[in-house]
């Protein structure tokens, strides 16, 4: 307006062409409807805030000047203060409409949150009247008076006006629970503030504790890709939220009359970032650029959705909110590809969508989101490459060493198995991806060519004790077959050798506590190397595998039942003395039919009874 003058006949106009000569029953009709539609619009007393952030929004800002708002307490009155450009006619049109919107044709770079321009009908839920001035113009607007809610009255400022931008003052009606009101405000979510494309700011003064309290919260974004913003918000200069925002563009959107400009729309989705104080995302809510509802999922969703009536739920008749819907799979898939190249790289399952969680009507949408994660290439292997879900195995924590490393990897099993660096307590949101859990069956095939490729006498005692704990565990606890195991090679031997459990079956025994003593070579029998039994574990491994306890005796029966034949043992020469030692040393005394071979001093062979001995060497 070019000035007061102007401003003042335009809204004198206005009234006169809005005010009814009498009160007819048509008018008591439209005004009760007014007043009733102004009255149960939201469910809540304080939601009209929301729409007032709306409208700031949506208005025009000075480009030296940072958009701001500020809500500040007043006994029994609220203000309301914004730094935005001031009031045009067409403001002043849409606040007094019902129905009357900018949207639909707003151009295509200028984006407008507000649509039916009814929100502010709302403030009326706990004010009985209201003074606006903004741009030159100074009304109200007065819940007492006939059309009152939508006929505007040219009046000064009740309080000091501003140098410029919009000031709103309230008087709160008599029936509004003052305490109440407050608590409702001073609690309101920081995450107003999210998507909001031009306020950055904004303040809230309000009582507690019989003084006056400053909250002031303020959102500073940072663009880290074209595609990505990383956005925090500060209450009082202190960081409460940080999120991680991806957009996607939807092509091609259905014709749709109030939005007559738009063949393209931006969906948003903002994941908040996650810390030791929040390890895991609790639901979110989904947007319209203001939030709608929790709909379940554990990210925000911010799309320009068409709302119903109630304003606090999307349409979902419209096919403009269905080809929304139908493009957040392909937004979440994308999204996790970027989150790839993040410090959310390893946590991202968390914001996997449950079934459970996700309320009723977007299960659709939230199992299209879930299958079509499955088939990306999102997840990282052993490899180091990044893999298909359905295609990785999840290796159960204990089939792990300490350090996270499957006991059971090979360069083979490493391009199956889904990297350490996931935790494990994203397994239930891994398998919705389909990400398999590792059998007992399949880790001791993978096992076998784990050792082809590094054999068992070359792995550290940690990971020999942590395989005997998983082996025992299965072999006992669940039943477990010892043949689906008896042919890994992880017996070790005094002598050296690595042994199965099939070929040392009723013949392994645990090792003297003497090495003097110990098992002769060429006798049949094995000895467990003594080094392996000091770990519980592998000890009772080795009981399972049919170990037995040391027995000399058991050992010279099967020394001298070599010696039946009438020919020599096919052994060599220092076998012969070993055994003879051995023998020896345990005080044996031969049955009477069984003659011993010996080492001569020819360094050959021969029966005991043909040899003589010279005491003197």
């Amino acid at each position: 307006m070019d000035s007061k003058s102007q401003a003042q006949k335009y809204i004198e106009q206005f009234g006169r062409e809005r005010a009814p000569e009498k009160k007819t029953r048509n008018i008591r009709d439209l005004e009760r409807s007014v007043q009733k539609f102004a009255n149960e619009l939201y469910r809540s007393e304080t939601h009209f805030l929301l729409e007032l952030l709306q409208n700031a929004d949506d208005n025009q800002y000075n480009k030296t000047s940072r958009p701001s708002f500020s809500i500040e307490y007043r006994e029994r009155g609220l203000r309301i203060d914004c730094n935005e450009d001031g009031f045009t006619e067409e403001n002043v049109e849409a606040i007094c409409s019902v129905g009357n919107s900018t949207k639909a044709t707003s151009s295509p770079g200028h984006k407008y949150i507000g649509e039916k321009g009814i929100g502010f009908k709302s403030v009326f839920r706990v004010a009985t009247k209201v003074w606006i001035y903004s741009g030159g113009y100074k009304f109200a607007l007065d819940r007492t008076k006939p059309l009152g809610i939508i006929t505007p009255t040219w009046e000064d400022f009740p309080e000091t006006p501003p140098e410029g931008g919009t000031a709103m003052y309230f008087r709160l009606s008599n029936d509004c629970d003052e305490k109440s009101f407050w608590d409702q405000i001073q609690v309101l979510d920081a995450n107003a503030l999210i998507f909001l494309t031009r306020l950055r700011e904004l303040k809230l003064v309000i009582p507690k504790a019989g003084r006056l309290h400053e909250r002031r919260l303020r959102r500073e974004d940072n663009r880290i890709h074209h595609q990505a913003i990383e956005s925090k918000i500060f209450e009082n200069d202190q960081q409460i939220l940080h999120y991680l925002i991806c957009q996607y563009t939807a092509q091609d959107m259905p014709k749709e009359e109030k939005r007559s400009n738009c063949r393209t729309l931006d969906i948003m989705l903002a994941f908040p970032k996650l810390d030791n104080s929040n390890p895991r995302p609790r639901s979110q809510m989904m947007y319209a650029f203001l939030p709608i509802r929790d709909c379940g999922f554990k990210f925000l969703i911010q799309a320009d959705f068409l709302l119903a009536a109630s304003r606090e739920d999307i349409d979902e008749s419209s096919p403009w909110n269905q080809k929304i819907l139908a493009c957040l799979p392909d937004a979440f898939g994308n999204a996790i590809e970027y989150l790839n190249n993040t410090e959310l790289r390893f946590t991202w399952p968390r914001y996997i969508p449950r079934q459970d969680e996700v309320q009723k009507e977007y299960r659709t949408v939230s199992r299209s989101m879930v299958a079509g994660l499955s088939k990306r290439d999102v997840l990282e292997s052993e490899s180091g490459q990044l893999r298909a879900p359905l295609t990785l195995t999840y290796i159960p924590k204990d089939y792990t060493l300490e350090n996270g490393e499957p006991l059971s990897l090979s360069n083979a099993s490493s391009h199956r198995y889904m990297s350490r660096r996931y935790g494990h307590g994203d397994k239930e949101n891994l398998q919705l991806i389909r990400v398999k859990a590792l059998t007992f069956h399949d880790f001791v095939r993978d096992l076998h060519e784990s050792i082809r490729e590094q054999a068992a006498k070359e792995r550290p005692p940690e990971w020999h004790s942590h395989l005997a704990m998983v082996l025992v565990k299965n072999l006992i606890a669940r039943n477990v077959r010892r043949s689906d195991v008896s042919k890994v090679p992880i017996i070790p031997l005094r002598d050296g050798r690595w042994v199965t459990a099939d070929e040392s079956w009723d013949r392994l025994f645990f090792p003297a506590e003497e090495p003097s003593t110990s098992v002769p070579e060429d006798t049949g029998l094995m000895e467990v190397h003594p080094n392996s039994v000091e770990d519980p574990f592998r000890f009772q491994l080795f009981q399972l595998f049919g170990a037995k306890p040391y027995s000399a005796a058991q050992i010279c029966q099967a020394i001298t039942k070599m010696h039946k034949s009438s020919a020599p043992p096919v052994v060599t020469v220092k076998t012969l003395i070993s055994q003879t030692i051995f023998l020896f040393l345990q005080s044996w005394i031969c049955p009477k039919d069984i003659d011993l071979w010996v080492a001569t001093d020819q360094g050959n062979s021969a029966e005991l009874q043909k040899c003589t001995c010279d005491p003197w060497t």
